[in-house]
């Protein structure tokens, strides 16, 4: 059996400069014709239909089927599996958002609701840190859906890279229309936030009671969110996948590639210089094999370091000179004067002057993330071996990171933590003090934990294989197909299953932590079957359809 983990090798001209043609000379056709080379993998009209398909906050995974005529499935499964368990620990996060009695918040009693009552309740960089009355489990239960905003980020980078190679490649489109389409999407991701934010009208969550924002202008458009902050990155990112990158690799590597191809072989000509050549991955037979572009991938990894390391930095310095020599006695003022929601929108999250409103994802830090999405679809683009590189770059990289985090919250001071254990905040509870970890805006050391999190996840996917083999990965793997749908549709089958307990309790606002778990597992049982019809109907529209952007 093949790994399970690969890509089509026609995908590798990513960056090449003639947007419409394959690099062995070939065009791009409707039907794709039998090729005459025997080891040749190429793309079925029903799989050329399923590489094209991404969500807005999904990447783009491409299904290819062998020569042999078996249909072996070749799509990342790893990417659905991990999306999957992104969106199902997500659906955790918001059922004990909404229906939980008893969060453990410091100095919150169960169904106390009032402002005395609620405590100290901040995952932001300025603030009375929430350190949960020192009660792990009430810790453990907010902090695994840490692993959620950053992944989202992350895969949506690698999805704009698979999807501008799928649609140049496969759909003749030229950059321009990629990057338009890349806009329009991110403007509907934007405005979705606002239909999911009303489900916030059937049944505001306890924290909107507590702090008395639970009025229907504030619960609609009181909490920019991640989906804004999505929809901004992919905005921001649209020209630099479409045009930006490609224009750097293509003549930064001229030369070296020009002198690369300068023997035919039967899968190129000389007409193909400088442009990437497809390499033979995955087909062991095959007498011609190019080699992994190391030059290109190391110029788009030190591209999109440098420009997140610019960002991270400047958000850095923004939070300290409002944090002062105390974030717990800091406060987050609203913003009134243009240049403050400026930065509301792009860096440091808070409140709005006037209007009962606040930005809680200034979008630049996550950008900084996706762009680190960017980087690792490329390689994926650009690599030889695809599989193998997932498994031992995402290893390497997975445990790198968390050991990076563990020497920054020892070792660095306030230098990359905004909050917790480095700041001597909360050391009464030291493992929940070394933990936690400022979200809001997302410091070095959440996103070397999260991601060194998410990345050893994709790795131990990127060995499962097929993921009917078994129950648990069935249920991620249609999640992760379809999870824009899921997000939209679980806000309001939970708000739903609120009002229902709360007419049942006579008014009590919530129900146990324990209880919580129960419900979210019947919650994902209903999201599967619903999943499960939506992904059938999907899969049978034009990749124009409006459907496909969920």
């Amino acid at each position: 059996m093949e790994d399970q983990s690969t890509l089509t090798p026609t995908d590798v001209n990513f960056f090449s400069k003639n947007d419409n043609t394959i690099n062995d000379g070939s065009s791009i056709s409707n039907g794709l014709e039998e090729q005459e080379v025997t080891n040749r993998i190429e793309l079925s009209a029903e799989d050329e239909t399923n590489l094209v398909t991404i969500d807005p906050v999904m990447p783009a995974t491409s299904s290819v089927r062998s020569d042999s005529g078996n249909g072996d499935d070749k799509r990342l499964h790893c990417l659905d599996l991990l999306r999957g368990l992104i969106v199902a620990i997500m659906a955790w996060d918001h059922c004990k958002d909404f229906l939980s009695l008893y969060r453990g918040n410091d100095g919150t009693k169960p169904g106390d609701t009032t402002d005395s009552g609620w405590g100290k309740h901040t995952e932001a960089y300025a603030g009375e840190l929430e350190m949960f009355s020192g009660k792990f489990q009430y810790f453990f239960a907010r902090a695994v859906s840490h692993i959620c905003a950053p992944g989202f980020s992350f895969l949506m980078g690698v999805g704009m890279i698979m999807l501008k190679e799928s649609r140049m490649r496969n759909s003749g489109w030229d950059k321009a229309r990629v990057c338009r389409f890349f806009v329009v999407r991110g403007i509907v991701l934007i405005l979705l936030g606002f239909v999911v934010r009303a489900a916030f009208l059937i049944v505001p969550p306890p924290i909107h009671q507590a702090k008395h924002i639970n009025r229907a202008l504030a619960d609609l458009f009181g909490f920019f969110q991640v989906m804004t902050s999505l929809g901004l990155s992919m905005i921001t990112a649209a020209p630099l996948v479409t045009h930006a990158l490609p224009c750097l690799t293509t003549e930064a590597t001229r030369e070296t590639d020009s002198s690369a191809v300068s023997e035919p072989s039967p899968m190129t000509d000389s007409s193909a210089a400088p442009l990437l050549l497809p390499s033979n991955h995955d087909t062991p037979n095959s007498d011609v094999r190019h080699p992994t572009s190391w030059k290109k991938i190391s110029i788009i990894w030190t591209v999109c370091t440098l420009l997140a390391s610019a960002i991270l930095a400047i958000e850095q310095y923004l939070v300290w000179s409002r944090q002062g020599s105390d974030p717990g006695k800091a406060h987050m003022a609203g913003a009134t004067t243009f240049g403050e929601i400026l930065l509301r929108f792009t860096f440091v999250p808070g409140e709005f002057g006037s209007i009962p409103s606040l930005d809680y994802y200034p979008f630049l830090p996550w950008f900084a993330i996706t762009l680190f999405g960017i980087a690792f679809g490329a390689s994926l683009v650009l690599h030889s071996c695809r599989g193998q590189m997932i498994k031992s770059c995402t290893a390497y990289s997975g445990l790198s990171l968390l050991f990076a985090f563990v020497l920054v919250r020892f070792f660095g001071g306030r230098v990359f933590s905004m909050r917790g254990w480095p700041l001597n905040e909360g050391r009464a509870y030291p493992l929940i003090s070394f933990l936690n970890v400022c979200k809001y805006p997302p410091s070095v050391s959440y996103i070397l934990l999260t991601m060194g999190i998410n990345l050893l996840l994709l790795n131990g996917f990127s060995r499962i294989g097929h993921p009917d083999k078994y129950f648990l990965s069935r249920f991620l793997w249609t999640f992760g197909r379809v999870p824009l749908a899921f997000y939209v549709l679980h806000f309001y089958l939970i708000t739903t299953i609120a009002v229902i307990i709360r007419a049942a309790t006579g008014g009590v606002p919530g129900i146990p932590l324990s209880w919580v778990i129960l419900v979210w597992l019947g919650v994902l049982v209903i999201m599967k079957g619903i999943c499960d019809h939506y992904a059938a109907f999907k899969a049978k529209t034009s990749p124009e359809s409006i459907w496909r952007f969920f």
